[in-house]
């Protein structure tokens, strides 16, 4: 990754030199001429695209996972005609749980940083509880399959 990052860098960099220093680059021109200017140009791009080939190819061996998508997204998929409501009540059920902590448990709290942090730890050991009650209960995600539509 590291070798990719560079090459982008390198790359990048170089083209942009005309966007970020015009005038260090026609200074740099008029010091050596436009044909060696050209020319280390054109081998910083080369070698920067190199770095971002072989960067890719070395990336694509060990990946690195930059997003995962939520569960719920996989969850949609298994009845697509419904997606539309299970996204809906997927929202509105955030939405009323996200108020009633605003609006109710907030309020009653917002007076000592110790009762915040208290009520926080609270919330956080209800979601692991039930976590920890419904995860024995879920199918692994290879029984996940996705619905088929009606032929």
């Amino acid at each position: 990754m590291l070798v990719l990052i560079l090459g982008l860098v390198i790359f990048l960099g170089v083209h942009s030199v005309s966007i970020v220093a015009p005038g260090w680059r026609t200074a740099t021109v008029a010091r050596l001429g436009e044909r060696p200017w050209k020319g280390l140009y054109s081998l910083a791009s080369a070698a920067g695209l190199a770095l971002i080939v072989v960067g890719y190819g070395l990336a694509r061996r060990d990946p690195v996972v930059l997003y995962a998508p939520p569960a719920a997204l996989r969850h949609l998929d298994l009845v697509p005609e419904r997606r539309g409501m299970a996204s809906s009540l997927q929202a509105f059920v955030g939405s009323s749980a996200n108020g009633l902590v605003a609006g109710l448990i907030a309020p009653l709290v917002m007076h000592s940083a110790i009762a915040l942090a208290a009520t926080s730890l609270a919330m956080m050991s209800v979601g692991v509880i039930a976590w920890l009650v419904v995860k024995p209960h879920m199918r692994p995600a290879a029984a996940l399959t996705l619905a088929q539509p009606n032929a």
